[in-house]
């Protein structure tokens, strides 16, 4: 008879850090395929996901050379309609995480703030933009959910990052880049979603750490110098755009990372260090400020405005996307930007999956021990914790960028938050004495964070405008 005492145990991973096959019986008492079986089953859908994600950043078809080619060809439309439809049929799956509610709740309440204010066509126009953003999310959660499906989908953002990188360089020279985009006020461009300065900048800077991720891993010396040319091209891009938010968001993640190498309090001893640094490095665009940009003193009053405008409507904002109809410019602020648009319910939902993504990683980081866990498998949860700390400094440098961008609806962010759940989902199966971080139990704390981030925002702006 055959012996099976080495064989790993349900919920297990194997020695390579791969799921057992077997049939696991998650926390809660849910039945789900085994890890390894549903892995196969959606690798049809996370080609689709790694095809789309490059597409939609690189976004080849609207170069000046050929945009007549393509013209009129659904691309991404067809595209995320042929993944929906593949990912459907993969089901059951897991659907623990709190973030996979509250996007479904946010893909409602934000057309539906159009709705309110009676403008039917900006309801129906804002929920087919919104949808793919949140289909992507859906399905980059629920399928990126392994450790060497994390690593792909960081190598093909890095990869896509860096050409998009080496583009913005070659504009810098010619002021024309090859795909026809043109410089903005001596800022490189690119095209399609990464045409403004600054969201080039954001993607750039949220890649960072994806493609560092690869130069201390265990493997080839060559893949190690190749994922450092590729951070110091996309550094030197992020320079190039003269994105003021981008390089404070830098500081954030250095600081995470020296918060987690040194301890809170030799970290802190860092950030004056930090801080001249960023002040030598940061650009200086005091002399080219535009009428379309604002200033310090602009970006307080609109996030004033943003406030009265919650005031008028605390319940449902103003409505997505119109915040410039009751401003002379955006809120420059996401936060403001968001609970402004959609007031205090959307700004719940939308906030609320930032917060518990940020505790998930939180919590993978934190935890140390492993003692029920046979030793073979050490470096599989090592490896977790790595992965969480690398997607934690994309999540930060999104985040701080955000307090000065208002960029509350674009695919960067969810697709981090994506990426995310999926991690926290495959440390479950690691550790099921994980929390699973369900709506449910969360809801309460969630509600005082959110209503505290609002009374923060409002006393600091009150603050600056008493100084300003």
């Amino acid at each position: 008879m055959k012996s099976f005492e080495n064989k790993p145990r349900v919920g297990e991973y194997t020695a390579s850090g791969r799921p057992s096959e077997r049939v696991a019986r998650i926390p809660g008492g849910q039945r789900e395929r085994a890890p390894g079986t549903e892995a196969r089953s959606t690798t049809f859908v996370f080609f689709l996901l790694i095809v789309y994600i490059l597409l939609v950043h690189l976004r080849l078809y609207e170069y000046a050379a050929l945009s007549e080619t393509f013209k009129g060809i659904p691309l991404l439309p067809g595209l995320i309609i042929s993944m929906l439809i593949a990912w459907a049929i993969t089901l059951p799956r897991n659907f623990d995480a709190a973030q996979l509610p509250l996007s479904i709740g946010l893909l409602v309440w934000v057309p539906l703030t159009l709705a309110l204010t009676g403008w039917i066509s900006g309801t129906i126009e804002e929920f087919a933009n919104f949808t793919p953003v949140i289909i992507l999310f859906l399905i980059a959660a629920t399928t990126i959910d392994t450790l060497p499906r994390l690593r792909v989908t960081f190598f093909a953002l890095g990869a896509a990052m860096t050409f998009i990188a080496l583009h913005g360089i070659d504009q810098k020279e010619n002021e024309i880049g090859w795909s026809g985009a043109m410089m903005i006020q001596d800022r490189i461009t690119y095209v399609g979603i990464l045409n403004d300065p600054n969201d080039l900048a954001l993607a750039l800077l949220v890649a960072v750490p994806m493609v560092m991720s690869f130069v201390r891993r265990k493997g080839s010396k060559l893949v190690a110098v190749a994922a450092l040319c590729s951070t110091t091209t996309m550094l030197y891009a992020i320079y190039l755009t003269n994105s003021r938010g981008a390089i404070i968001a830098l500081g954030a993640m250095i600081l995470v990372l020296s918060f987690k190498k040194y301890g809170m309090t030799k970290g802190l001893l860092l950030t004056p260090v930090l801080l001249l640094a960023l002040i030598v490095a940061a650009p200086d665009r005091a002399s080219e400020i535009s009428a379309d940009e604002a200033s310090a003193s602009g970006r307080i009053e609109a996030w004033y405005s943003g406030f009265q405008m919650l005031k008028s409507r605390p319940i449902s904002g103003v409505g997505k996307g119109q915040f410039t109809e009751h401003h002379i410019r955006t809120a420059h602020n996401s936060y403001v930007l968001t609970f402004a648009e959609l007031g205090i319910i959307g700004y719940f939902l939308w906030f609320s999956m930032i917060a518990v993504s940020a505790r998930m990683l939180l919590t993978i980081i934190r935890d140390h021990t492993s003692t029920r866990d046979p030793p073979h498998t050490d470096d599989v949860w090592a490896e977790h914790r790595r992965l969480a700390l690398i997607l934690l400094c994309s999540l930060t440098a999104f985040s701080t960028a955000a307090f000065f961008l208002s960029r509350s609806y674009i695919i960067t962010l969810y697709l981090i938050l994506a990426m995310v759940v999926g991690l926290y989902q495959s440390a479950r199966l690691r550790r099921p004495d994980l929390p699973p971080m369900r709506l449910k139990e969360l809801w309460g704390w969630l509600v005082k964070l959110s209503i505290g981030s609002i009374i923060s925002m409002w006393v600091a702006t009150r603050i600056l405008l008493a100084y300003n």
